[in-house]
């Protein structure tokens, strides 16, 4: 997330329809508490730490995402034997 939208977040006006008038926000996971005692509670839970361990890491890439599903490009050659090949064998039995 970019600072200036965490800033924007972290300092809302005051909204009625929102729990504690939407003055105790948590960023990382997107909540709002009635204080700033349940705001505190919050930081130190699990849940809280378990969503801030998850932003950490790096969100997988549409390629990755069709790579791991099997929608790769294969550019290579295919396996099995080549016309070719085959080709020359034939010959060869032949010349013999």
């Amino acid at each position: 997330m970019r600072p200036e939208n965490a800033a924007r977040l972290a300092q809302q006006p005051k909204d009625a329809d929102l729990p504690g008038l939407g003055q105790n926000y948590c960023i990382q996971c997107a909540r709002h508490f009635i204080t700033g005692k349940a705001l505190n509670e919050h930081y130190r839970g699990k849940v809280h730490k378990k969503r801030v361990k998850d932003l950490k890491e790096e969100a997988y890439t549409q390629k990755e995402a069709e790579a791991a599903v099997g929608f790769t490009t294969d550019n290579g050659t295919r396996g099995g034997v080549r016309k070719s090949a085959v080709q020359d064998a034939i010959m060869t039995d032949l010349d013999q």
